[in-house]
């Protein structure tokens, strides 16, 4: 069996779980996490195309925007911009061909195959980059859970009670 993964030092304060943390475990922990420094959005060079270029700067917007993007990530949000045109490409494809009379039901198995397989590709990059809504439920930070009010008890024994 292996070991969960560690969660980020932030992460364990927001859902109010810090007590087994000391503060010196805190700066360790810190100093281990990666820190990935922001510089610029720019699409890699696999994006041919102008409309796959203004894709992925607006997908990368979006990602930014809510704390989850980093350089890193360019690669793989390049390839979920391909598979995603490859799918729609393949998807007007089957449509023209369902669409035909004269198309046989093999060339329209092979291009159902072949939007299958991007519709994978699509997917499992959409999960990397938490596109979808299972994967943003995983990432969002929980709050900090409220302090409770101290009631007119608890008052009473620290003499703080106001008659």
């Amino acid at each position: 069996m292996m070991p969960r993964r560690k969660e980020p030092v932030d992460l364990i304060l927001a859902k109010g779980k810090s007590h087994h943390i000391t503060k010196e475990i805190e700066e360790q922990r810190r100093a281990g996490e990666l820190k990935v420094p922001f510089k610029k959005i720019e699409p890699p060079p696999m994006l041919r195309t102008k409309k796959r270029k203004e894709e992925f700067i607006e997908i990368a917007e979006m990602l930014d925007a809510i704390g989850i993007w980093t350089e890193l990530d360019a690669t793989v949000l390049a390839m979920f911009v391909i598979a995603r045109s490859e799918y729609a490409k393949f998807t007007a494809l089957l449509e023209k061909e369902m669409a035909a009379k004269e198309i046989g039901w093999k060339a329209i198995e092979h291009t159902q195959i072949s939007q299958n397989a991007a519709f994978k590709q699509v997917m499992t990059c959409a999960s990397r980059l938490g596109l979808t809504i299972t994967d943003r439920c995983k990432i969002v930070m929980p709050q900090a859970p409220e302090q409770p009010k101290e009631n007119k008890f608890a008052k009473l024994l620290k003499g703080e009670f106001d008659a």
